[in-house]
């Protein structure tokens, strides 16, 4: 590295403001590692706890979406920019009790805003989820809106504190703030585990409100020492203009109101699917004209706060825009698969991790270093540095994006998988974060891009950009979805997880390019050369990553410490057993049509193009073998074209049937249809409508799917009524009931005085399971008892349970506690459950075999899948770091040894943090 040019009195001084930079950088980071960890230790729990589902579907949607996504994040993006540089100013000019005088206005309004929309939340918590989400299911919504109750005076501790931040960060003081929000998360997470137990979702809640009071007590704690005191007051504004500018708020609130009540109650019924899209499209117009009169009102006056208000503006006017392209985004995710909504936002906050740890920590850093700079003119050194920034970002981000991608599905099951989660949103998880990793630089850059617009007082431009990207992103998934009929829940999901890279690498690019016409960054003829070194260090780490763990995967398979599940009867769908992909929904409901009783599987979907999407029954864990004829009814809503009938054989094999359709104009019926089979073993068949008659939606129906063999005996059968229970009175709807059940579904009915139920289990394969688990509800008032029997050619073993009231209790038998080896347990004939004494009725639900995941080694497997590939880039990386002279490397070696962690004599020798 001898060959770096001398240092310049221009490089001394952007080496002495860069030291202080990165020192009060590793301030932040050092608090924010165990901010990040808090937040991701409490979304894998949520995730690992409660599955991809409603509740999770909930969580994400009232704290991702809502908590952070449209109150939080806005209100930093808003607060902290356009109050720190008029505060300096104040206090450099004016002194220290007109900079208190300010802030204590500041604080006013915003505990009134909080006030504010505390009241508008609980008043209309309800209908603002309805439009936002409307996808959820009716379970999702109701627990969203219980959640944003509960969540919402947290959230507004929060909001006080982005303000709190502001004043520390202003004196470049970033411990306290900093450790106030890893101390929110700790809580957070220590509130969860102690708990959940007890209070399930509930526990997020807890945790939140006593971690947000603990974080504002403790950046207040830090404000002790400073000049100025932050106290409520209105001195910075006179009376006459405070009773203005809340009869203005007023005005437009009520206008807002009118607007949107006429839309939701009087839009034509032909443009109906619009109007959630409308809805949120007048609040967004109402805030826009709001913004732009205040900022047209306060442009020239002298007032702190008017000169806050132009600031604020273009901020409030691009973070609204913003936070409409994540509603809006948000909207069409709730339309993709149930627990996908999930899935997205754990691979956002597994992105998002090492962006809000290393860039937005070295953007908070920066930001006050910058506005002294651009105060003072030093336009060539404020450029220098935030080219070194964007430099130093790119050796990180470019490699990183690279391993992401090899390493996505990995970094998933190791962060969110406890070894029993579905491997369909496994792959979704990866899918999605591999999408969003395409942008990861892009993101990183954008912090430090827009705090060198701040620095500038540039607002409009980053906020007309971000405008346009905006609508970039809303256009690249309303297009596609509502005029191309991209619109099942597998184009949406992808649509959803491409939209926001799109958008934020079209707008950074605009970005960078205006920059350069303020400031001298990113120089072409070095930058060109940089960017050749990156393509050529990137491409060497993906090679080193990408072989060494395809040979990880053969050294430490990880495949037998998961959950394996061989599924007997459910009663409901779910990825085992029946699923689509491309389908709106597919759920067990009462049969329709020729008076017919019982249930049946239903699959609701949209129909254009040519083939529409399949309904599939998986056979994993079945013997199927022997099977040479399938059979089943099918009912459909609508004309149906021709319906297709694929079998597809665990070799590979695959045969097909096509079926005339259904003409509904004779009258809707059940048919029954079979089919000859090859034989060997079945991995799943599927059903679909290809050619269809019409556009429009549909509901297929399929029940009383049969395997036989050559003989006629039948090897599986699955009718959602009986399922071959001998015994049973059949399946019945059991509603959830507050404090009785944990959930509405079916479950087989075992009536008071009937003999024992009874299946037959030649048909499933139990290799590689331990247990036989299930679930049993006492539906009466008082106790009962109930005695699970196997049957193998050892003989029967039982165990008998005691079932209190009301409750759903899951009761197991397992081959250790029994005594048999492997092969007595895979030849399993059949199970049985009796009622022992008098009882009311008895349901059983989830019957399955099962064999835990060993979930220690599990983790411990991932995690060398995870480190090995990724030391192994990161040893690439740095030879390459080395062999190709980037100079990024040469400014941290010569740091290192010339400074080190002393502190800076340029500039006065200021501290890190503000407290030299």
């Amino acid at each position: 590295m001898s060959d770096l040019p001398p240092a310049g009195p221009a490089d001394r001084a952007a080496s002495g403001i860069g030291y202080r930079i990165i020192r009060a950088a590793f301030v932040v980071l050092f608090f924010w590692v165990f901010w990040k960890f808090g937040g991701y230790i409490v979304t894998a729990m949520v995730v690992r706890r409660f599955g991809s589902g409603a509740v999770s579907d909930a969580y994400f949607f009232a704290t991702q979406a809502v908590v952070y996504g449209l109150i939080f994040a806005p209100a930093l993006a808003v607060l902290v920019p356009a109050f720190i540089p008029i505060f300096i100013q104040e206090r450099n000019e004016r002194g220290e009790r007109a900079a208190s005088q300010f802030a204590g206005t500041v604080l006013t309004l915003l505990l009134l805003g909080c006030v504010l929309m505390l009241a508008a939340a609980y008043a209309f918590a309800r209908p603002v989820t309805e439009t936002l989400v409307r996808g959820f299911d009716g379970e999702a919504r109701a627990l969203g809106v219980r959640l944003l109750h509960w969540l919402l005076p947290g959230v507004a501790l929060m909001v006080v504190f982005l303000l709190l931040r502001a004043v520390l960060n202003s004196y470049k003081v970033f411990s306290y703030p900093s450790a106030a929000e890893a101390l929110q998360k700790l809580l957070w997470v220590a509130f969860f585990v102690a708990t959940v137990r007890l209070l399930g979702i509930q526990a997020v809640v807890l945790g939140l409100l006593v971690g947000s009071v603990a974080m504002v007590c403790l950046s207040a704690l830090g404000l002790r020492n400073r000049p100025a005191c932050l106290r409520p007051g209105m001195a910075a504004m006179s009376r006459a203009r405070f009773v203005k500018e809340a009869l203005v708020a007023l005005a437009f609130l009520l206008a807002t109101g009118v607007a949107l009540y006429g839309v939701a109650n009087y839009m034509p019924g032909g443009l109906a699917r619009y109007r959630d899209l409308v809805l949120m499209t007048v609040v967004l117009a109402a805030v826009l004209f709001y913004a732009l009169q205040l900022w047209q009102r306060s442009r020239g006056r002298p007032g702190a706060m008017a000169r806050f208000a132009v600031l604020a503006v273009p901020l409030l006017i691009s973070t609204f825009f913003a936070a409409y392209r994540n509603v809006v985004t948000f909207y069409f995710q709730s339309f993709t698969a149930r627990g996908v909504f999930s899935d997205l936002e754990g691979a956002r906050k597994i992105a998002n991790f090492p962006i809000e740890l290393v860039a937005l920590a070295l953007s908070v850093a920066m930001l006050p270093y910058l506005c002294e700079l651009a105060s003072k003119k030093d336009h060539a050194l404020l450029g220098d540095i935030v080219t070194k920034a964007l430099r130093m970002l790119a050796v990180g981000f470019v490699p990183l994006t690279v391993m992401t991608l090899i390493l996505a599905e990995p970094v998933c099951r190791l962060v969110l998988d406890r070894g029993d989660r579905s491997l369909v949103h496994i792959e979704y998880t990866a899918r999605a974060l591999q999408f969003f990793a395409f942008a990861l630089l892009v993101y990183a850059a954008e912090r430090v891009i827009m705090q060198a617009y701040f620095s500038l007082q540039r607002m409009w431009t980053p906020a007309l950009l971000g405008i346009a990207a905006t609508f970039l992103q809303i256009a690249f998934l309303a297009v596609p979805i509502y005029w191309l009929g991209w619109d099942y829940p597998v184009h949406v999901f992808v649509l959803v997880a491409l939209a926001y890279p799109v958008s934020r690498i079209a707008k950074n690019l605009l970005l960078v390019l205006i920059l350069r016409r303020h400031l001298p960054v990113l120089p072409a003829g070095p930058s060109a050369a940089f960017a050749l070194k990156l393509v050529v260090l990137s491409a060497a780490v993906g090679v080193a990553g990408h072989f060494v763990l395809r040979w990880t995967e053969r050294a430490v398979p990880y495949e037998q410490y998961r959950q394996h599940k061989v599924v007997v009867d459910s009663f409901d769908v779910q990825p085992h057993t029946w699923c689509s992909v491309n389908a709106d929904e597919v759920r067990i409901q009462p049969a329709p049509g020729d008076s017919r009783q019982g249930a049946a599987v239903a699959m609701d979907y949209r129909r254009h193009g040519r083939i529409t999407p399949e309904l599939t029954r998986r056979f994993d864990g079945l013997r199927t073998g022997q099977a040479r004829r399938l059979s089943f009814a099918e009912y459909t809503d609508r004309d149906m074209g021709t319906l297709f009938v694929m079998v597809k054989y665990r070799d590979g094999r695959v045969e097909g049937l096509g079926i005339e359709g259904t003409k509904t104009a004779r009258g809707r019926r059940w048919r029954t249809h079979s089919m000859d089979l090859a034989g060997g073993g079945i991995a799943r068949v599927s059903w679909s409508e290809i050619s269809p008659a019409a556009a429009g939606s549909n509901t297929l129906w399929v029940d009383d799917v049969k395997l036989t063999d050559a003989e006629g005996r039948v090897l599986f059968a699955e009718d959602f009524d009986h399922n071959g229970w001998e015994g049973a009175a059949g399946t019945r709807w059991l509603e959830a009931t507050s404090g009785r059940r944990h959930s509405a579904g079916y479950g087989l009915r075992l009536p008071d005085g009937a003999a024992p139920a009874r299946k037959e289990l030649a048909a499933y394969e139990p290799a590689g399971t331990d247990t036989l688990r299930c679930r049993l509800l006492n539906d009466s008032a008082e106790g009962a008892r109930v005695r699970l029997v196997l049957t193998s050619p050892r003989g029967p073993a039982s165990r008998s349970v005691a079932l209190e009231p009301g409750k759903w209790q899951t009761t197991e038998l397992s081959r250790r506690d029994l005594g048999w080896d492997d092969e007595t347990w895979q030849a399993i004939s059949a199970v049985e459950v009796r009622a022992e004494g008098e009882h009311g009725d008895l349901y059983l639900d989830d019957l399955t075999f099962r064999r835990p995941p060993q979930v220690m080694r599990y983790s411990l497997a991932m995690l060398v899948h995870c480190t090995l590939p990724s030391l192994a880039g990161l040893a690439v990386m740095l030879a390459c770091l080395v062999l190709l002279r980037i100079e990024e490397l040469g400014h941290v070696v010569q740091w290192v040894k010339a400074r080190g962690w002393r502190r800076d004599a340029v500039g006065g020798g200021e501290a890190a943090d503000g407290e030299a």
